[in-house]
C-alpha cells in the first residue's frame, strides 16, 4: 500500500489565492519539524525496547537501518528502508500467524499507554503503534526530503487509521500535506482541528489552526487562537 516517491516532484498549483500572512510566533514555533513533535506525542521505541529484547525480525532490522541512516542524511535510502519496515510490520499485523517471524515485538498481554489513559484492545495494538509510528517518519521523509506531499498525505491518513491512538502529528500532517499538494485548505480544516483537539497545547498546531480558519472566513475564531499563540498562553 506504500508507494515510494519520485525523485522530483511537481506538485498541482493552487486554485484558490491566500491572503498574506504574518510568519508564526515564536510560540508556534518550539518545534522545528514534525519529526520533533513526533517525539512529543508518539512514544518513541528505542532500539532495545522495540523488540523486547529477543532477536529482531527483518522489519526490525530495516526499521533500524532507516533510523540509522536517516540520521546521516541518507534520505532516499532511509525511505527505502522505512518503506520496507512498514510493508513488513503491516503484513504482521495483518496475518501475524503467517508473518510472526519478520519481528521480534511481543505479541501477548500488550498494554499500551498514552498520558493517564490505558488500552488493552486486541494483542497487535503495540505493533500498530509501532507501524503508524513508521508511517509518520516515511510521510515526514516524503514531505520534507523527497518533495511528494501526495505520498506524505496518503502516509499520515494511514498513521491515522492505523494507531490505537492517533497523535496530533498525524493529523497535522494531513492537513499540511494536503495544502502542499494544492488541495483546498477547506479540506484540510478538518484535519488541522482533530490535531487541535489531540495537542491544544502546541503552539504550531494551533498556528496551522488558525491560519486555516482565516482563509475560511472564520475570522473569530481564528484571531482568538492567534492572540493566545502572540501571548504564549497554554491551552492554544
Amino acid at each position: 500500500p506504500w508507494s515510494l516517491p519520485a525523485t522530483s516532484h511537481r506538485s498541482r498549483p493552487h486554485t484558490h489565492q491566500h491572503r498574506p500572512y504574518p510568519p508564526p510566533p515564536a510560540s508556534a514555533v518550539s518545534s522545528p519539524s514534525n519529526t520533533a513533535l513526533c517525539a512529543q506525542t508518539i512514544n518513541e521505541m528505542t532500539l532495545t525496547g522495540l523488540t523486547g529484547g529477543g532477536p529482531p525480525g527483518a522489519a526490525d532490522v530495516a526499521f533500524r537501518h532507516a533510523m540509522q541512516v536517516e540520521k546521516s542524511g541518507t534520505f532516499r535510502q532511509a525511505a527505502a528502508a522505512f518503506h520496507e519496515a512498514a510493508t513488513l510490520y503491516r503484513c504482521f499485523a495483518d496475518h501475524p500467524d503467517l508473518f510472526g517471524h519478520v519481528t521480534a515485538y511481543p505479541r501477548g498481554d500488550s498494554v499500551g499507554k498514552q498520558g493517564d489513559n490505558v488500552h488493552s484492545g486486541d494483542d497487535l495494538s503495540d505493533v500498530r503503534s509501532v507501524l503508524a509510528y513508521v508511517c509518520v517518519r516515511l510521510a515526514h521523509l516524503s514531505h520534507d526530503a523527497l518533495g511528494d506531499p501526495k505520498a506524505a498525505s496518503r502516509l499520515y491518513r494511514e498513521a491515522t487509521a492505523t494507531d490505537p491512538f492517533p497523535s496530533s502529528v498525524s493529523y497535522d500532517g494531513v492537513g499540511t500535506t494536503l495544502e502542499a499538494a494544492g488541495e483546498s485548505f477547506y479540506e484540510a480544516l478538518p484535519f488541522y482541528r482533530q490535531a487541535h483537539a489531540l495537542a491544544p497545547g502546541v503552539g504550531i498546531v494551533a498556528f496551522h489552526l488558525a491560519v486555516a480558519l482565516e482563509r475560511a472566513g472564520e475570522d473569530k475564531e481564528a484571531a482568538e487562537l492567534l492572540e493566545r499563540l502572540r501571548r504564549g498562553g497554554a491551552g492554544c
